[in-house]
């Protein structure tokens, strides 16, 4: 029984082997190698028997480099594949002009090469092509390049310009401006590259002679120009006597136009009233800070004589003029000493001769409502004692060393 089992698997196997191997020499479909591929008439077969040939071919993009397009089946074998294929070269594309091709990956099955025109040509078509089995893509070529008509700009005049309607690279047309208007910018006007005109300029309006307020005066350059541009600035002071109290010192032209005056000035201060010594101001300002041209007047006190000039006036530096003095006047001392003490000694006599008035007054009154007759004794007495009362207190007052006795 296992004996039997054995011869049947045994006849099994060969059955299978021989199913799986066709004909005695059948070969089975061939491995290709590289960019090699069956023919449309190999691709259709699906028995290879022994002695039959197969057509091969290069794959697209691919042509034949060398060897035989034919393998054969020897006894369940192929013969070597000797085909060998390489990819196809599609060369360089028609030229035209002005154009030239960048080609650093060659121009091989595959490769891409990218058109350059020539400085003043523009680019029309494909930027870029590739080389297909069919050739090369697309298709490009150069053009002229043109910047449109001639740019019109107010207020200028052209000075120069190509005989033509549409300008061409590297035309290029000059520019000035009308009489009043100044021109920013560059003059030259170019047909570029890119078919855009070089930047434009502009035609200012000019600045007339800018009027300042208050104390605000130009510098000596701005004194001397005449002419103020678009753009162009003009640099201010304070006039003299005035100094900087806020503000830019410059002022610019804007298309006609002058820029706020932001500069503002003060007078000069120059500090509070001086003092000198023996002085008496007659006349200054109701201030306290005086500032420039503000005028002070001063005299002297008695026994003192002014030196120099009674007038000082705050000057544009901010100091006063030169002050005047007061000196006393040679042997005033003395004098004013006894004119002191005359006044003095007057002024006493004065209040006793109204005591001694007052007194007569009251006596003679009196006299006459008693009615008495009176021989005047007393009266001369006393007015001798009331006498020599006032002398010694006149002497003691000017210390007068006293008479001798006579």
């Amino acid at each position: 029984m296992m004996r039997t089992k054995m011869v049947l698997w045994t006849w099994l196997l060969f059955l299978v082997a021989f199913v799986s191997r066709g004909e005695a020499g059948e070969c089975l479909k061939p491995e290709l190698k590289g960019n090699v591929v069956f023919t449309d008439s190999a691709l259709l077969q699906n028995n290879f028997p022994n002695g039959s040939d197969v057509t091969l071919e290069c794959a697209i993009g691919y042509e034949v480099a060398n060897g035989s397009d034919t393998i054969t089946c020897l006894n369940g074998k192929w013969s070597d594949q000797k085909l060998i294929c390489k990819k196809k070269d599609c060369g360089l594309p028609s030229t035209t002009p002005n154009l030239k091709f960048d080609t650093h990956e060659g121009t091989l099955f595959g490769a891409y090469i990218k058109p350059i025109c020539d400085r003043g040509y523009y680019l029309q078509g494909s930027s870029y092509r590739q080389c297909l089995a069919t050739g090369w893509t697309g298709r490009s070529k150069c053009l002229l390049v043109t910047c449109g008509k001639i740019p019109e700009i107010p207020h200028s005049i052209i000075v120069s310009k190509p005989e033509k309607e549409i300008l061409e690279f590297n035309d290029v047309i000059e520019y000035s401006c009308e009489d009043a208007f100044t021109l920013e910018g560059n003059r030259s006007v170019v047909c570029q590259q890119n078919r855009k005109y070089s930047s434009l300029p502009q035609c200012k309006n000019k600045c007339s002679e800018p009027k300042l307020e208050g104390n605000v005066v130009f510098t000596d350059s701005g004194l001397l120009q005449n002419d103020f541009p678009h753009g162009s600035k003009v640099t201010l002071e304070c006039a003299t006597g005035y100094e900087v109290a806020n503000g830019s010192d410059t002022i610019t032209c804007l298309n006609g136009e002058w820029s706020m005056q932001e500069l503002i000035c003060k007078m000069v201060p120059c500090g509070k009233l001086p003092e000198i010594p023996h002085s008496i101001i007659v006349s200054q300002p109701e201030k306290e800070i005086l500032e420039f041209k503000d005028v002070i007047e001063y005299s002297c006190e008695d026994t003192y004589t002014l030196e120099g000039n009674r007038s000082v006036v705050c000057q544009e530096n901010g100091k006063y003029s030169s002050f005047p003095q007061c000196k006393e006047i040679e042997g005033s001392g003395s004098l004013k000493y006894l004119q002191d003490h005359l006044n003095a000694g007057i002024g006493i006599i004065t209040i006793i001769v109204i005591v001694i008035f007052g007194i007569l007054l009251g006596r003679y009154i009196y006299q006459k409502r008693k009615g008495s007759y009176d021989t005047g004794e007393d009266k001369r007495e006393k007015d001798a004692f009331i006498q020599q009362k006032s002398f010694n207190l006149i002497q003691s007052q000017y210390k007068v060393p006293p008479r001798p006795p006579p």
